[in-house]
């Protein structure tokens, strides 16, 4: 084939233009222009404008036309759309690419309406007749300098004004017309001195007569200078005003006639007032930087473009209705009034109710209310029985309050009639916990783990309360719980304890007299600091914690288990409540430090914020009347807080990533509601892995999940089957493994499930199991995410080092690269259950883990320093051999250095399958179930209660041993016996049968120093890529590296037997320019036939042919700083994944040969 024809799916990439135009926002990403509709913040129009530029600025000749420009080249066009009349939205173009000689900085559309200004990198202006596509001018400034931003005024020919920042830290103010020195050069009417770095934008007020610029030193500053067309002096030194807000680089500015509005690589949006006071900060968008900025001042709307890729919209109306009010309510002066009340009451607990109710019980038993509205106190009741001690909750709507005392005693309340209150004694002893699970179920906890469950009803102003069954908790320090809720579908009542464990309970209908214990107890799911909210939400259960995160579980099959671990975001360490709106909107209430926050997880920023003191208070939040209002407790007294507006914002583009993506992989095709979606993994340097679901006949994208155990950058990924678990609903082997498949069933099962590995910075190995339904309803439904097992986090390194078993794994060291092989895959008669994993890293390891997934654990079984170099790059084969087929594996590292290792043997001496002569035994297959693991020994689980002897507090049996030294086998050996005497250590291969090439002598009995089978030494410096096809009876591997190099190595196999295999190296080939700068992804479409990506943002498709690499396709990518890439065949057409600052989806038609 002698060409490719390549066509974008989808581009995800930083939106760096923006413009109103009316209802119409129009929004530059990549070379791509977008139309969105404000009014019903749909994307309505999407047209690729330039080949390979970026759109940098769009303008409006406030009738018509649109001019949009990037680098070098701008064009004309124009948008037409009448909804009245059943018109729909269209981009036309008035005017080709017109490229110019420099880099562009601002166009101006003129008085005559065929002719504009631009303005140029090297400090010049070009005069244009875009219709007839001819330079009528082009004029020069005095100061020959580069140019970091430039922005004109005015709109006519003759007294058109260029505002520049030049390199040196200067802001000039010069016209076309002006006066020119004998050069012919114009000489600037003003210079403005004083930023302390380059400047990035400048702006100028007509109706305030200044001219603000932004610059690298994070300052804003502000300029008196009269009119531009005679300013008051040629020179300024000091700015009027200097603004500080920003924490990093200012990238914008827009002056209105009220306010003041800049951006920033802190990703924040900063509303100012002219005096320099800051009235607004909108953070919403995620990572680093917002690109683009517009404003309609009509509408008072602002629309910020991010790095994530989002579009945000933010009113300037909020920005000064937001009102925040703390006021003291005047307790005392109530009860001073009042007789009855105790001299020294004062109030011990507070809540608060939607109807705008501060309900407070004081120290000496009294119930009160006050009402926000009319600042009215009343007494509710008084009960000497609940003075010094009393703990109250409130139900979920607002009706009725429960109070316990230090008797045992419980009183209820209903809040609308308290006469109709009722006593109940639960307790010999204090009432310890009280939690409503609704309004009709209020569970009361008590010592030794009594937890009663009461059934409350309200008929006719009269208020019962039956007690329906007992519970009993397990044991732990602190036994009563915090929070509860009843289960949806009659699965029982979920329970959350003070020591931050989970508690299941089920029980019947009818009336139970005896004690229930739970039937699934998952221990210390939010540390020490207890669990404090538990909600469900469409079939999904989750509970928080003062730990800081947020945790999904799945009931569906009976037992409770964690999906998911989020957190909101660094330093929110204590969360106490989780809201779901009806419109699907996600808050979450806490505190971080001293401050109270209503954090909005949709919107990515602070709904709500008050400095209160810290959550050790009792504390209540409502929103009577669309007010956010919190009480609050702060030496005895009773505050109330109440802000006008929650801060809301409109998203018209969801995010991706709020930094640049490091990896993605292709996890299949779902169809939702008849539509067709490929489902990809993304990982990024903001720690997060997100599934995302591309709909390529739309061009949109939605992140499905976001999943966030990661605690430093993802840098790879890997996928295979599932076949165990309640969630796959399907028979093992109806599928086969996606990393050893390129193509994707184009029928599709209805229900599968995919393991996703993914690793990282920290040592760090996660486990994901996928459950992608087909024909679901939604792509929430479609696809469920589980976390099965994880490797390597700071919290094992933590308990490796209080158990004192060995040091931790170093925290520097990252895993750069993954593959998974399937045990299954090499041996038919190995179970499914069990992967094994090879992992590259940054120390100059490979390693080996298997994880189990019937035991959901990941060991680490052998290791190699045999590189003694970062390893940068990973693939494997499995190599069919006459005796059975052979595990292969290839990693590359910064040396150049090329390396195939042989697991086989490794694998086979897992399952017990090497004799003591090191020869294969295929009949001594172990059934696994009955043993297990421990630093890559096989040992009975007869002696699985000696390691389980290992355990931290509260009954944590520690299982994870990966990463010991070889010395912890040895204290295992003096402490309890030789536990692996007779079997087999995997580091002992025979160093006899690893025929090497080139490799030095090696200490045969160190695992950290076994050789690989072959090596070579291909490039210069590192290599970034690496993937390797069959040919024959050998391989092509192809590498790329940071030489630009490609290279093509026919490896070929010499002698195929299960105890010795050589290799020989045929004719290479090379193409030593392949790109420009480094490659950073490599793939195979067939063995003729591959396609490279790398930084120059280029994407080349080589074939091989007759000992060269000839080039036959190339296409230019519109993600910068690409980080790898991935590729899928699906109904004929080979799609392409290409990851990097954002994410590019291509599709070629091009057929893959038979043999791939």
């Amino acid at each position: 084939m002698e060409s490719i024809i390549m066509t974008t799916d989808i581009l995800l990439a930083p939106v760096t233009a923006l413009m109103f135009s009316g209802q119409l926002l129009l929004a530059g990403e990549g070379p791509n222009l977008h139309v969105y509709d404000t009014k019903s913040q749909k994307k309505i129009a999407s047209k690729k404008i330039f080949a390979s530029q970026r759109i940098h600025g769009i303008h409006h000749d406030k009738e018509k036309y649109f001019v949009v420009f990037g680098q070098k080249v701008f064009c004309i066009f124009s948008v037409l759309w009448k909804p009245a009349i059943g018109i729909s939205c269209s981009i036309q173009f008035e005017m080709d690419v017109l490229e110019v000689s420099d880099w562009i900085w601002d166009i101006q559309f003129l008085i005559n309406s065929s002719h504009i200004a631009v303005a140029l990198g090297h400090n010049s202006i070009e005069l244009w007749d875009w219709r007839e596509r001819v330079l009528l001018e082009d004029m020069h400034c005095e100061e020959k300098c580069i140019l970091y931003c430039a922005s004109f005024f005015n709109s006519s020919w003759s007294n058109l004004v260029l505002f520049a920042g030049t390199v040196f830290n200067q802001v000039l103010l010069w016209r076309p017309c002006g006066i020119k020195n004998q050069e012919g050069r114009v000489i600037p009417d003003l210079r403005c001195t004083g930023h302390e770095g380059v400047i990035f934008n400048v702006q100028y007020s007509l109706i305030h007569k200044v001219l603000c610029s932004v610059s690298d030193d994070r300052s804003i500053r502000l300029w008196s200078i009269g009119s531009p067309e005679c300013p008051s002096r040629p020179i300024l030194t000091d700015a009027d005003l200097v603004l500080y807000g920003h924490s990093a680089r200012v990238w914008a500015v827009r002056l209105i006639k009220n306010n003041i509005i800049s951006i920033g690589e802190d990703a924040t949006c900063i509303v100012w007032d002219y005096e320099g006071k800051i009235l607004q900060n909108f953070k919403g968008h995620k990572g680093r930087s917002i690109w683009s900025l517009t404003v309609d001042q009509e509408e008072k709307v602002i629309a910020t473009g991010g790095g994530d890729s989002s579009i945000r919209l933010w009113f300037l109306d909020e920005a000064s209705q937001i009102d925040t009010v703390v006021e003291c309510v005047d307790l005392q002066g109530y009860m001073k009034t009042h007789d009855g009340f105790v001299k020294e009451d004062f109030a011990r607990s507070v809540m608060l109710t939607n109807s705008g109710e501060v309900i407070t019980m004081t120290n000496a038993g009294y119930l009160l209310g006050y009402h926000l509205q009319n600042k009215l106190w009343r007494t509710i009741f008084c009960d000497e029985r609940f003075q010094s001690y009393g703990i109250t909750s409130l139900s979920p709507s607002h009706q009725m309050v429960a109070l316990g005392n230090i008797h045992g005693d419980i009183r209820i309340v209903d809040l609308s009639c308290p006469d109709s209150s009722q006593c109940l004694n639960a307790f010999e002893s204090k009432v310890l916990g009280l939690c409503w699970a609704e309004d009709q179920h209020l569970f009361s906890s008590g010592p030794e783990g009594q937890l009663i469950l009461w059934d409350v009803s309200m008929t006719a102003n009269n208020l019962t309360a039956k007690k329906l069954m007992m519970f009993i908790l397990p044991e732990s320090r602190q036994r009563w719980i915090t929070t509860a809720v009843r289960l949806p579908q009659g699965k029982g009542f979920l329970c959350g304890d003070k020591r931050g464990s989970l508690h299941h309970f089920v029980c019947s209908n009818s009336e139970i007299h005896q004690p229930i214990f739970p039937v699934t107890t998952l221990r210390g799911v939010h540390g020490k600091v207890g669990v404090t909210d538990i909600c469900c939400h469409e079939d999904h259960i989750y509970s928080t914690g003062r730990d800081g995160t947020c945790k999904e579980y799945d009931l569906s099959g009976g037992v409770l288990q964690i999906m998911n671990t989020n957190r909101i975001y660094k330093g929110f360490e204590w969360i106490e409540k989780l809201i779901i709106k009806e419109n699907g909107e996600i808050q979450v209430l806490g505190f971080h430090t001293s401050q109270f926050v209503v954090w909005s997880v949709t919107q990515n920023q602070k709904l709500f914020q008050v400095k209160c003191g810290g959550g050790h208070r009792s504390w209540g939040f409502a929103e009577p009347d669309n007010t956010a209002c919190l009480a609050y407790i702060k030496a005895k007294d009773v505050f109330i807080c109440k802000q006008s507006v929650l801060r809301k914002q409109h998203i018209l583009k969801n995010s991706l990533h709020g930094r640049e993506l490091t990896c993605a992989k292709f996890l299949g095709r779902i169809n939702v509601k008849g539509e067709s979606y490929l489902l990809v993994a993304t990982g990024s340097e903001d720690t997060t892995v997100n599934i995302v679901a591309i709909d390529c006949r739309t061009s949109e994208a939605a992140v499905v999940k976001t999943l966030q155990d990661h605690v430093s950058s993802v840098r790879d990924f890997a996928t295979c089957e599932s076949h165990t678990g309640h969630m796959t609903k399907m028979q093992a082997g109806e599928s086969k493994s996606m990393d050893s498949q390129r193509c994707q069933n184009e029928k599709g099962d209805e229900q599968k499930s995919v393991l996703l590995f993914s690793v990282g910075g920290r040592c760090s190995i996660k486990c994901w199991k996928l459950f992608v339904q087909n024909n679901a309803e939604n792509l929430s439904s479609a696809c469920t995410v589980s976390l099965l097992a994880s490797y390597g986090t700071l919290e094992t390194n933590q308990r490796r080092k209080r158990l004192k078993r060995g040091q931790p794994l170093d925290p520097d060291t990252r895993y750069m690269a993954l593959q998974v092989l399937s045990a299954h895959d090499l041996n038919k008669s190995l179970p499914h259950h069990v992967e094994f994993l090879t992992i590259a890293a940054s120390d100059g390891v490979v390693r080996v883990f298997t994880f189990d997934e019937m035991q959901k654990t990941i060991e680490m079984i052998w290791s190699s320093g045999w590189h003694d170099v970062c390893l940068l790059s990973l693939t494997h084969i499995i190599h069919k051999l006459p005796e059975g087929n052979a595990a292969l594996v290839c990693s590359a590292g910064t040396d150049g250095r090329v390396a195939l290792w042989d697991i086989t043997r490794l694998i086979y001496d897992y399952f017990g399958m090497v004799d003591e002569d090191q020869s294969l035994n295929t009949d001594s297959l172990l059934h696994r179930e009955d043993f297990n693991v421990v630093q890559g020994r096989i040992f009975s689980k007869e002696l699985e209660s000696t390691v389980h002897l290992l355990k931290e507090e509260d009954d944590k049996t520690v299982t994870d041993f990966a990463g010991s030294s070889r010395s912890d086998n040895e204290k295992l050996s003096q402490k309890y016996g030789n536990i692996s005497e007779d079997v087999p250590n995997i580091a002992q291969i025979d160093q006899k049968q690893l025929q090497l090439s080139g490799a030095s002598n090696l200490d045969e009995h160190n695992q950290d120093n076994v050789a690989p089978v072959f090596w070579m030494k291909i490039h210069q410096s590192g290599i970034n890529a690496i993937d390797l096809t069959k040919k024959d009876s050998g391989y092509l591997i192809i590498t790329g590296g940071d030489d630009n190099a490609i290279h093509v190595t026919n490896l070929k196999v010499e002698v195929q037997t299960a105890a010795h295999m050589h290799f020989q190296v045929g004719d290479p080939c090379s193409a030593p320019s392949a790109h420009a700068t480094h490659i950073s992804g490599l793939k195979f479409l067939d063995e003729q036939t591959f396609i490279s990506s790398s930084i120059d943002q280029r994407l080349n498709t080589w074939k091989i042919c007759h000992n060269n690499i000839d080039l036959i396709g190339s296409e230019f990518t519109h993600v910068a700083d690409t980080s790898g890439l991935d590729t899928i065949l699906i109904e004929g057409k080979i799609h392409i994944l290409i990851p990097g600052q954002g994410l590019q989806l291509l599709n070629t038609p091009y057929k893959m040969e038979a043999s791939s």
